[in-house]
């Protein structure tokens, strides 16, 4: 009988995961695709570009999105099987708080090195990608704003040459 909670736990938690990872891919679909049209609009370019960059820049973006997915997972599914009732039918089957929690806490872990080892390498290939051909139509912009550890760089390109500030 424990075998088919434990099954029932992970199949329910599995699923809402999917629901959950499938809605911040839509709505990163959807913001991202507007800013990629709106970079995009005075180049000569496919409506195809902004398609495929926003593909290849929004499964970086959930992957930084990840522990807070978990978490909206997490209690999604707590108040799912709160609400059918079957948080009652587990703990009558022994299964405490603390053991749903820990099932899906492990869970939450192997998946978060699954990640980490498997996908995350893809991301950043897929990352790269993005960032080159971005900067390959983004050429004839004069400047360039960037925040590191050691503080904010502004890179400019004028006339008679190049200006760099830094700010901490």
């Amino acid at each position: 009988m424990n075998s088919i909670l434990f099954r029932y736990l992970l199949v329910g938690y599995f699923k809402t995961l999917l629901k959950v990872v499938l809605f911040f891919y839509c709505f990163g679909i959807i913001f991202n695709l507007f800013e990629e049209i709106e970079f995009f609009k005075n180049l000569n370019t496919s409506i195809l570009t902004p398609l495929l960059l926003t593909f290849l820049f929004i499964p970086g973006m959930l992957i930084q999105l990840f522990p807070f997915i978990v978490f909206v997972t997490s209690l999604k599914f707590f108040l799912d099987i709160r609400n059918n009732r079957d948080l009652i039918s587990m703990k009558i089957f022994g299964f405490s708080n603390f053991k749903i929690f820990l099932i899906l806490a492990f869970t939450s872990f192997i998946l978060g090195w699954f990640l980490l080892f498997f996908i995350n390498p893809m991301t950043s290939v897929m990352s790269k990608y993005y960032e080159k051909t971005k900067s390959y139509y983004s050429k004839d912009i004069d400047h360039l704003v960037s925040f590191n550890k050691n503080g904010m760089w502004i890179k400019e390109n004028l006339k008679e040459g190049q200006r760099i500030i830094s700010a901490k």
